[in-house]
Parts: C-alpha cells; sequence; structure tokens
C-alpha cells in the first residue's frame, strides 16, 4: 500500500505556505517512490525567522509555485501512483490548512466535480502514536520529529525544518510505527 507522507513550512505570522513537501513510498517494502519539496510564492515576505529555520529564501519563494499549481501537482502523483487516501502528518492540521488556502484561492479546485484527486476528510498524525506509545512506556513524550525518530532507533535526514525532508521522516517513522506495532512485516 502507498501513503503520502505530507509536511507544510509556512511564514509566519501569516501561516502562509512557503513549502509543501510529500514523500510517497510503500508501507509494506519501505521504499520510497517519491519525494518532492515544492516552494510556494506567499505573495509577501518573508519573516527572517523562517528563513533562519527554513533556509528557504525570499528569492526561492519569488520565483515559486503558486499554491493552486503546487497543490495539483501533488494530487497528480498520487492519483499516478494509486495512493491511499489519508495522508501521513507529523502533528495534525496540515491538510485541513492545505485545503483551506487552496481553497481561497480557487474554491472550485476542491468539488468533486473538479476531477482533480484528493484526500479524504482525515490524516494519520503518527506525532499522536509515538506520545502514546512513549507515555505508556512511561518516557518523555516531548519532542519533535528528530527526537522521536531518535527514540526509535532511527537517525533524522535531510534538513530540518524543511518540508522536503520532514516528509521523507515522516514517512520512515510510520513504517518504523507499523513495524514495531507488528501490523505488517516490511520485507527491506
Amino acid at each position: 500500500m502507498l501513503v503520502c507522507a505530507l509536511d507544510l513550512e509556512m511564514n509566519q505570522p501569516s501561516q502562509k505556505i512557503i513549502e509543501v513537501g510529500y514523500t510517497i513510498g510503500d508501507i509494506y517494502t519501505g521504499e520510497v517512490k517519491l519525494s518532492k519539496g515544492l516552494i510556494v510564492n506567499p505573495h509577501e515576505q518573508l519573516s527572517e525567522f523562517i528563513i533562519n529555520l527554513t533556509h528557504i529564501s525570499q528569492e526561492m519563494v519569488d520565483i515559486g509555485y503558486e499554491l493552486v499549481d503546487a497543490y495539483k501537482e501533488m494530487m497528480k502523483d498520487c492519483e499516478t501512483l494509486g495512493v491511499h487516501r489519508q495522508p501521513v502528518v507529523w502533528g495534525g492540521g496540515d491538510v485541513r490548512t492545505l485545503k483551506q488556502q487552496v481553497n481561497e484561492i480557487d474554491s472550485s479546485i476542491l468539488r468533486k466535480d473538479s476531477g482533480i484527486w484528493s484526500f479524504g476528510y482525515t490524516e494519520m498524525n503518527d506525532k499522536n502514536i509515538v506520545q502514546a506509545i512513549l507515555g505508556a512506556k512511561k518516557l518523555k513524550t516531548q519532542g519533535g520529529l528528530a527526537r522521536s525518530l531518535g527514540k526509535f532507533g532511527l537517525n533524522f535526514k535531510g534538513t530540518k525544518h524543511r518540508a522536503i525532508d520532514d516528509s521523507l521522516n515522516t514517512f520512515l517513522i510510520h513504517v518504523e510505527l507499523l513495524k514495531r506495532l507488528q501490523v505488517i512485516e516490511v520485507k527491506a
């Protein structure tokens, strides 16, 4: 089964999306089929805090995708590869935020008759699962994605606070959680 791990980076304080990152992978093999980071033009100045945190520059966003085009590209990739409709996220809200901002630009895109494949209404929030497991083991439940990966014997790959890398690492921890919960037997 193929899943899409989704992550967003957003400008502050506006919360406008500046990067859509997604990784499509097979939960049974752990194989990554596709990983993309689409820089989005928010049509505003980036805050210095966000530039320093994400390493995404004003020049990068100024020539970036329009949000609707980034959304369409991601949905096309998901449809083409036959992705399960429930995306995987680290922390809740990214799917809702993405749909809300796309809808504000062009409400016709999210209509069922638009012809554009879309995620369903729910998302799989792996952060909640990790916190439940750690809490049950009476361990600290605080920590971001990189620290949580370490608690499961995995290393963060790439640059923190870049949506493309966060989506990849979300996929990796998702597969690890499924293995540890003995839901799947990964053949890697």
